[in-house]
C-alpha cells in the first residue's frame, strides 16, 4: 500500500486561491507576446475533431488540410480512436503525431481491462500519443491505489510514446485536489498532464493551470525529467 499523503506532502504548492490570483495577475502583467506569437502557438496545438458526428470523409478532409497548410505545423491531430488509422493513412507531414482520445473517453467510467484494450489497439493503429481520462469519480472517493496502478499500466503500453493524462480540473472541488491529482498523474507515468476534454460545461482556467505548473516545476527538480501541460476547454475565453 502506497503511502499517497506523504506523497502529497512532498509538494510544496500553494493552493491558497487569493495567493494564487495575485500571482496570476503579476505573470500577466508582467508578459509580453512577441510578433512570433502564433507559430509558436500553432506548433503546440493538436487539432482535434471529438464529434459524434465525424466520419472518414470529416478526418480525410480535416488531415488534407494540415498536409496543404505549409504555415501551421500543428503538434498532434486528435481523433476518436476509430479514426486513428485513417489520419495515419492520409497524414502526408512529418512531425505531426497522432492523438487518440482513450480509456473511455471522456467520463473515464468503464472497466479498467477495457481502458487498456482499447489503449492498445490505439497504439496498433499508429498513434503516436494517447489522451487518457483522470476517473474522477474515484479520485474523489480517494481510490489512489486503483488510480495510480491504471496510470502506470497506460504508460507502460505507451512506452516511448506519450501519454497525456486529463484531470478536468473544471470539475475538481478546491485547488487541493487538481494539486494531488496532478502528483498522481505525474508520478505514476503520465508525459503530460491536461486540463479538461472540452466535453464539460466548465474547462481550462488560470487558477487550474497555474497550479499544474507549479507541480511540474516541483517535479522536475525532484527528478529533472521533462513533462508537459496541455491547455483544452474553453481556452479562448479565459
Amino acid at each position: 500500500m502506497k503511502d499517497f499523503e506523504k506523497l502529497f506532502q512532498e509538494y510544496s504548492v500553494e493552493t491558497d486561491e487569493t495567493i494564487i490570483n495575485d500571482e496570476i495577475e503579476k505573470i500577466l502583467t508582467q508578459t509580453t507576446l512577441n510578433h512570433n506569437i502564433n507559430t509558436i502557438l500553432y506548433g503546440c496545438l493538436d487539432y482535434t475533431s471529438l464529434n459524434c458526428t465525424d466520419n472518414e470523409d470529416h478526418i480525410n478532409k480535416m488531415v488534407e488540410h494540415i498536409n496543404n497548410n505549409i504555415k501551421t505545423d500543428v503538434a498532434a491531430i486528435c481523433v476518436y480512436p476509430y479514426f486513428v488509422n485513417t489520419v495515419k493513412t492520409n497524414l502526408r507531414k512529418n512531425g505531426v503525431n497522432i492523438a487518440a482520445v482513450s480509456g473511455g473517453f471522456p467520463s473515464s467510467q468503464t472497466f479498467q481491462e477495457i481502458k487498456i484494450a482499447e489503449t492498445n489497439l490505439c497504439l496498433l493503429e499508429g498513434a503516436t500519443e494517447i489522451d487518457a481520462v483522470l476517473p474522477v469519480g474515484l479520485f474523489l472517493d480517494k481510490q489512489y491505489e486503483y488510480i495510480s496502478d491504471e496510470i502506470h499500466e497506460l504508460k507502460e503500453l505507451c512506452g516511448d510514446r506519450k501519454l497525456k493524462y486529463i484531470l478536468e480540473t473544471g470539475i475538481l472541488n478546491n485547488p487541493n485536489e487538481i494539486k494531488n491529482a496532478s502528483i498522481l498523474a505525474l508520478e505514476f507515468g503520465a508525459d503530460f498532464i491536461k486540463t479538461s476534454t472540452g466535453k464539460d460545461k466548465k474547462g481550462a482556467d488560470k487558477k487550474s493551470v497555474f497550479i499544474m505548473c507549479q507541480v511540474i516545476k516541483l517535479f522536475n527538480k525532484k527528478y529533472n525529467k521533462r513533462v508537459g501541460v496541455k491547455v483544452a476547454g474553453g481556452v479562448n475565453s479565459i
